[in-house]
């Protein structure tokens, strides 16, 4: 399994690299968002694009106002699972995806950060075809339906041209969601950077293939609005893989110690949810109104903490 790519990866503003991203960030007091703030975190580009202003108009108007006055005022419980966290509003303890949380936040960013946010920049460049590669080749040895096994030959000349498309394409990528390549064949192109959504969060390197192979795969390049919408949804996807949650950390979610032994290690999930994506659920996400449905088990409601202490006064 591949490391954090924060390992690989350096902070800058636009081609010129400022500082190292650190493993993690401090905790920090969150409020809710105001509609100044808001307004602030869009974009130019985002403003002023008739497919971009439709893109964002369309999560806006399923705006959950329940949801969204709920997350700004939650409390961060505890991991429980790969998928799955405990949060606190008021005497309420609620079970929540924050993979789900997770792709509608960064969707919602790289939308409203359209051609502005910035760069994270490898401190090497890796090859396209190498991370193509990669993905295919394991994708066709994990599949169990003989006729989508692809042998080598077929594996590598499909690299080839999925290269050529994501190099014919590097200039609206760079400039719009702030992935980069250089070179301009199979043999030289590279990966040199990928979009900062959240200050000192990085994904995961061993989603980068992956998240290659869907570009070349999953997205709409003929029309515009089909296109952004589709390549925003790939990166939150590729965004919203976390770390797998070990044993300690599982079993830490009801925990009362203070101690994060791992609190800088950028693979501790604990650390990561706490501190950086759950501040960003209280202010940066418009929840939709499919998160209040029970039925989808995004936010579940598990317990009354008030009938909880009366059950406890009786014991």
């Amino acid at each position: 399994r591949a490391s954090g790519i924060e390992k690989f990866l350096v902070r800058s503003n636009s081609s010129t690299t400022t500082t190292a991203v650190p493993s993690g960030n401090s905790e920090q007091n969150i409020s809710a968002d105001s509609d100044e703030d808001y307004v602030h975190d869009i974009s130019e580009e985002a403003q002023t694009l008739s497919s971009i202003k439709e893109l964002i108009k369309a999560f806006e108007l399923r705006k959950s106002e329940k949801v969204s006055k709920m997350l700004s005022a939650a409390v961060f419980v505890g991991v429980v699972d790969n998928t799955l966290m405990m949060m606190q509003y008021k005497t309420g303890l609620y079970l929540v995806d924050y993979t789900e949380l997770s792709r509608e936040l960064f969707y919602q960013l790289m939308l409203r950060t359209f051609g502005k946010c910035r760069r994270l920049s490898l401190q090497a460049p890796i090859s396209l075809f190498d991370l193509l590669y990669l993905c295919l080749k394991e994708r066709s040895s994990r599949t169990e339906q003989q006729h989508l096994k692809e042998n080598n030959e077929t594996i590598r000349k499909k690299c080839t041209e999925y290269v050529e498309l994501l190099v014919q394409k590097k200039d609206m990528l760079d400039e719009y969601f702030r992935i980069r390549f250089t070179g301009d064949s199979s043999k030289n192109a590279k990966i040199v950077a990928l979009p900062e959504l959240i200050e000192n969060y990085s994904p995961q390197m061993s989603a980068l293939p992956l998240f290659l192979v869907r570009l070349c795969e999953q997205v709409d390049w003929d029309e515009e609005e089909a296109c952004f919408r589709s390549v925003s949804w790939e990166i939150s996807e590729f965004y919203s893989q976390l770390p797998r949650v070990n044993d300690d950390e599982a079993s830490s979610c009801n925990s009362n110690s203070q101690l994060e032994p791992s609190a800088k290690d950028a693979s501790d999930v604990k650390y990561i949810l706490k501190n950086t994506l759950f501040p960003a659920y209280r202010k940066r996400i418009i929840p939709p109104t499919d998160f209040q449905d029970p039925e989808n088990y995004v936010i579940v409601r598990m317990a009354c903490l008030e009938n909880l202490y009366k059950i406890f006064e009786r014991c």
